[in-house]
């Protein structure tokens, strides 16, 4: 396929407001009026950010009249700011309550005006960050990576051939069938020994049942195994059908990796993280010393791929005159069934192997391999997507003699990435890696580079 030329284009919006920007109004209360405050009535705050947003995209071009159907590799970083624009505007006074101002002695006083310049405390990156756009618009630093993604990309994307692994229970058995019977025989004998009842459907007593459970390592495995075979067996009809017709053709698939909300408490503690601080007397509280903050982290990630796939497997194929062989009955049932001696079973079968799947993903990587050799699984494209929201949010409350205010600002830093597969066997292998065999699996099916 043709590829473009890669380009970066990056967008700053600064404040509409350069420089101070005027909070409220201070005033004193003496001569019985209120007087303009002394000795500034106007309160400034100076912005702690120059810029609203800074956005980069990195992406291709590409020449025109040129026809694009498929997406490439792409990353935009978003960073968001605090407007400088007050929240909880209002008019705050202290009541009865007295102040000292130098030259006036103790008088009332009262603020007309509202609160911006939030401090995040705890955040992991500071305001000095936020302001310098080389990091905030480095990747590495950003946005999480997506290396990591590969093998369960294509696991959970990639059509499924077998709907039942069979070959492991053939081997630790040739008789599949007296094989689970004397298991769940196995099963019986030790949950009566514990004390568990035969009569009902489900396992009681609970005590008996807690016991089994923690016992028995291999009940959840074997009740699983079991469903797949029965769900093969019921629906052998459908499947073969799917599969003849599906057969060396092109089909699409997408699945969602992540979809996940975090909140996390960064910090929290009383007095204010805004200002103008200095112009918030306790005299204007209705409960004193109860004003608190609090700063959270909140992380949406959302990841997905798409890509379309084909596999070929000989004894499914209908242009084939002996597609209604006993052989190539046999072989589909075995298909089916998944009792072929593939790398994926044979790993499934050894002891233990578990342990290593669950920290290294041993298992995706060596299924990948299976797919792509033994069923001819390949794809045309397929696309790691990946949308990142980070928020830190000051929610700051003061208690005034008017009422409570909650007051709220965000910092934003949002990522979209697409990351393509090397190759049509995943995200680990490049063109200029595969052998002769793939490249013959993929000639075979009509796939080339271009």
């Amino acid at each position: 396929m043709p590829r473009g030329v890669t380009r970066l284009r990056t967008r700053l919006v600064p404040h509409p407001k350069s420089g101070a920007v005027r909070t409220g109004t201070w005033y004193q209360y003496y001569n019985n009026k209120w007087n303009l405050g002394y000795p500034t009535p106007d309160i400034t705050v100076v912005p702690n950010t120059p810029y609203k947003t800074i956005e980069a995209c990195r992406d291709e071009t590409h020449k025109h009249g040129v026809v694009w159907n498929e997406g490439g590799p792409f990353l935009k970083i978003k960073v968001s700011l605090p407007k400088p624009e007050l929240q909880g505007w209002g008019d705050y006074n202290s009541g009865s309550g007295v102040v000292y101002t130098p030259g006036l002695g103790y008088v009332p006083v009262r603020y007309v005006g509202g609160y911006t310049n939030p401090t995040f405390t705890g955040d992991a990156y500071s305001s000095a960050d936020y302001a310098d756009f080389s990091k905030m618009l480095n990747p590495s630093i950003t946005v999480p990576s997506l290396d990591g993604w590969g093998p369960a990309a294509w696991a959970k994307t990639a059509p499924k051939i077998e709907m039942a692994s069979g070959f492991v229970f053939l081997a630790e058995s040739r008789d599949l069938p007296r094989m689970m019977k004397t298991s769940s025989e196995a099963f019986h004998d030790t949950w009566r020994q514990m004390g568990g009842s035969s009569i009902g459907a489900n396992m009681a007593p609970k005590k008996a049942a807690d016991q089994f459970l923690n016992h028995e390592f291999g009940w959840s495995p074997f009740l699983s195994d079991l469903q797949k075979f029965y769900n093969a067996y019921q629906n052998t009809a459908s499947y073969m059908s799917r599969m003849s017709h599906g057969n060396d053709q092109w089909q699409h698939y997408r699945r969602t990796l992540v979809d996940d909300f975090q909140t996390t408490k960064l910090d929290s503690g009383t007095g204010f993280r805004c200002e103008p601080a200095g112009y918030i007397h306790e005299t204007m509280f209705s409960e004193p010393g109860k004003a608190n903050w609090e700063v959270w982290e909140e992380k949406y990630s959302l990841i997905q791929t798409s890509g379309v796939f084909k596999w070929y497997k000989p004894e499914f194929d209908l242009s084939q005159p002996g597609y209604s062989s006993a052989w190539n009955r046999v072989m589909r049932q075995a298909t089916m069934y998944g009792v072929r001696v593939s790398p994926s079973n044979i790993w499934r079968a050894t002891p233990w192997t578990w342990l290593i799947d669950w920290g290294l993903n041993v298992g995706q990587n060596i299924d990948r391999v299976t797919e792509s050799l033994l069923d001819g699984v390949v794809s045309k494209y397929l696309y790691l997507m990946s949308h990142q929201i980070r928020r830190v949010v000051l929610k700051q409350y003061i208690p005034f003699n008017t009422g409570g205010r909650l007051l709220q600002w965000a910092r934003v830093i949002e990522s979209k990435q697409r990351k393509e597969a090397g190759s049509p066997y995943g995200f680990g292998l490049s063109w200029d890696q595969l052998n002769p065999k793939r490249l013959a699996i993929l000639a075979a099916l009509g796939i080339s580079r271009k």
